[in-house]
């Protein structure tokens, strides 16, 4: 007994007639490029393409297979296709203010061309700095330095000896740095000789020596000064070789952008940077002046 509301095979079967058919084969038809009923979801898409204001967002929601995605990449393709092609933007590293980003805007394509250039010469520059601060010429400049400083204290400490032989003392260097030295007979006290003074002969070597420090601390502070001399000439000196050489491999890129002021003021803080953190790219232990 047939139950109701069935149906027969022939009944769910749909026929086609070939005749009815104005071609041979589907490549001769242009594919479907609408969203078969969805004409709202269609009109809400167009109208937010359209929009030129910042600040809206276009949300697409739908049943997997449905060919959403699809539609959407074809749609925005077309509109896309009438607008001038947007710039490239890259956040760069703001080495003077770390919470504040540049923002850099490049022709088309023209971002992931700079960022490459950049990793490249980065990497060049570590080596490169490397290699000139462990060089000869940068070693017999800093020699050159080092020679001028200790030939100036050398000066110093004999004006300070010859004021120190007055009192009975003698200046050397130690662990501590310059110190006095009592003298006995025209020659430095060994311990021994100067636990076995006398109380009298303490005294005065105390008073002698509160004397000399009063008439030697311009000397001490042209000392410190010759000190600070040297160290601000080797800082210098560093600083004149790292910026040199960090200016050196950015000049072609300088060229290139020379229109740009966002690059060129990046390229300027980043020789900056250098500069300040040689360090991290020399490889070596600063000697101590002495």
């Amino acid at each position: 007994m047939k139950k109701p509301y069935e149906l027969s095979p022939e009944q769910l079967t749909s026929q086609c007639e070939e005749a009815c058919l104005k071609f041979e084969t589907t490549k001769e038809i242009e594919p479907l490029s609408g969203f078969m009923g969805q004409d709202r979801a269609i009109e809400a898409l167009e109208f937010g393409l359209n929009m030129k204001r910042r600040g809206y967002n276009i949300y697409v929601a739908g049943n997997w297979g449905t060919g959403r995605n699809s539609y959407v990449r074809l749609l925005t393709e077309k509109v896309a296709a009438k607008r001038a092609i947007p710039k490239d933007w890259i956040y760069a590293n703001n080495f003077k203010n770390f919470r504040n980003p540049l923002s850099i805007g490049f022709e088309p394509g023209e971002g992931k061309v700079f960022i490459k250039s950049m990793e490249f010469i980065i990497d060049f520059l570590r080596k490169e700095i490397e290699s000139v601060f462990s060089g000869k010429d940068y070693e017999n400049a800093k020699s050159a330095i080092l020679t001028d400083y200790s030939n100036q204290t050398q000066c110093i400490i004999e004006d300070l000896n010859d004021i120190g032989e007055k009192y009975g003392f003698r200046f050397g260097q130690n662990e501590r740095g310059l110190v006095s030295i009592p003298l006995k007979n025209g020659s430095p006290m060994t311990e021994e000789e100067y636990k076995s003074i006398t109380d009298e002969e303490y005294e005065m070597l105390k008073e002698n020596s509160g004397k000399l420090s009063i008439e030697t601390a311009d000397i001490f502070n042209q000392l410190r000064n010759e000190e600070e001399n040297y160290r601000t000439r080797i800082t210098e000196l560093d600083e004149s070789m790292g910026r040199r050489i960090a200016s050196f491999h950015l000049m072609n890129l300088r060229e290139k952008y020379a229109d740009h002021s966002a690059v060129i003021t990046y390229l300027d803080y980043l020789v900056d940077d250098v500069v300040e953190n040689l360090d991290k790219f020399k490889n070596e232990e600063e000697p101590e002046a002495k």
